[in-house]
Order: C-alpha cells, then structure tokens, then sequence
C-alpha cells in the first residue's frame, strides 16, 4: 500500500508498524489521524486452529483495542477488513472474524464520533473503495462489500 499510496504523492499518510493487542501503541499512533484502515489479523486457518488463543487475542481483543482506541483519539472513519468466512463460520478464523465485525459495528452504534466504517471482504474492492472514498472524496462513506 505504501507503495501505490506514497508519503511523496499523498503527506496526510501515515503508516506504523505495531501490534493491535498494544492498546497504547495504538493510541499513540491514531492521535491527530482521520482515518484508521484496520488489517491486522490471524488469517490461516490452521494456524487460528492450533493456536486458538493467540487467534482470539489479535482478531477479536484486537478489534476491540482499534475500536477502543479510534474512540479515545477521536478518529472519525475506520476501513476494517473482513472476510466471507466471517459469514457463516465453520472454523475459529471466520468466528473471530465474526466477532470482529460485530466489534466494530457496536463500536458505531455507540459513537458519536464515527462517522464511518467501511468494511471490506475483498482486497480488490478494498483498494478501489479506499481509493474512491477516502482519497477522492470527504464525504461520509458506509460500505458493505460482499
């Protein structure tokens, strides 16, 4: 993303490298930002299977921490990536992906500070949307992308 999104092209960016279960890098990072894309995630499912604690650690508490966090700093939009698997979960992977979701659906329910979160399931649409609704445009953008 760094990349296609340069600092040189584009100065409001910022990115950091961090563990969304460091509820305090997190506040550091979101302070003064607009905008929180939210990817991080235990995504192989073999993995979340034979690790099922570390897997609900950083998809669900970390979920919570992001939205706890973009709470706290004031942050107004949040792009949070999901995933079809979060649907109708057979495995641990989709089931914390599902509760994720739920997460940050609370999270704009009860704010009066969001004032959007895009939620993505597919990295092509992810770039498109991001690229569309928070590069070209200030207006509120509510996406679900299936």
């Amino acid at each position: 993303m760094a990349q296609e999104f340069s600092i040189q092209k584009f100065p409001s960016l910022r990115y950091f490298i961090g563990d969304v279960r460091d509820k305090e890098r997190l506040l550091r990072a979101f302070k003064g930002v607009d905008y929180v894309i939210h990817a991080a995630a235990m995504k192989m499912v073999p993995t979340a299977e034979y690790n099922p604690y570390e897997c609900i650690k950083t998809n669900v508490f970390g979920a919570q921490n992001v939205v706890e966090a973009a709470l706290d700093t004031g942050v107004e939009n949040i792009v949070a990536l999901s995933t079809d698997k979060a649907c109708a979960p057979i495995n641990l992977y989709g089931a914390t992906k599902l509760c994720s979701d739920k997460i940050f659906k609370a999270g704009i329910i009860t704010s009066s500070v969001f004032k959007s979160i895009l939620n993505l399931m597919s990295l092509n649409a992810s770039k498109q949307s991001i690229r569309r609704g928070i590069l070209q445009s200030s207006n509120i953008l509510i996406l679900s992308i299936s």
